[in-house]
């Protein structure tokens, strides 16, 4: 297991996007609302940068 970071979700979801692609499927967090992996981390950005709909609740 890969620990990214820990603290704030939004520190540990820039933190797990920021690690290299082929090591993404090897690293999660682990937050109060759940499990996310990069493909939810990833999503979660995008929400907050744009706005955009999740599929799912976070």
């Amino acid at each position: 297991m890969i620990t990214v970071a820990r603290g704030s979700l939004v520190l540990m979801v820039h933190g797990l996007c920021a690690v290299a692609p082929v090591q993404q499927n090897d690293c999660w967090i682990e937050a109060a609302g759940g499990t996310l992996d990069a493909e939810d981390a990833t999503a979660l950005l995008d929400h907050w940068t744009t706005g955009a709909p999740m599929g799912r609740s976070v």
